[in-house]
């Protein structure tokens, strides 16, 4: 017959509880690994929303400059301002569907 031992660490003669130190250092770093996950995950949402509100800003100030130049074209010819209008519109509502 063949010997068992008992120097492994699954190995019941180690007594219940044995692998408990190993699994609460394991559980120790699983825990540091998702607090830094989540460290990063704030540190790039806070970066995302700065560039978000940078680009809000730039879009109201085009906007702002863009309608004295539309209200001018709708004056001195309103047919091309509809069509350039509509094809922007078209434009745009092909993008957002994507």
């Amino acid at each position: 017959m063949t010997e068992q031992r008992g120097d492994y660490s699954g190995h019941y003669a180690n007594g219940p509880g044995a692998d408990q130190p190993r699994v609460r250092d394991s559980t120790d770093a699983t825990a540091d690994q998702v607090q830094d996950g989540a460290m990063r995950a704030l540190d790039v949402g806070g970066k995302v929303a700065e560039q978000a509100r940078a680009y809000a800003d730039k879009v109201q100030h085009a906007a702002r400059d863009f309608k004295p130049f539309a209200q001018r074209a709708m004056r001195e010819r309103p047919l091309p301002a509809l069509a350039a209008a509509g094809v922007i519109g078209f434009v745009l509502g092909a993008l957002w569907k994507k």
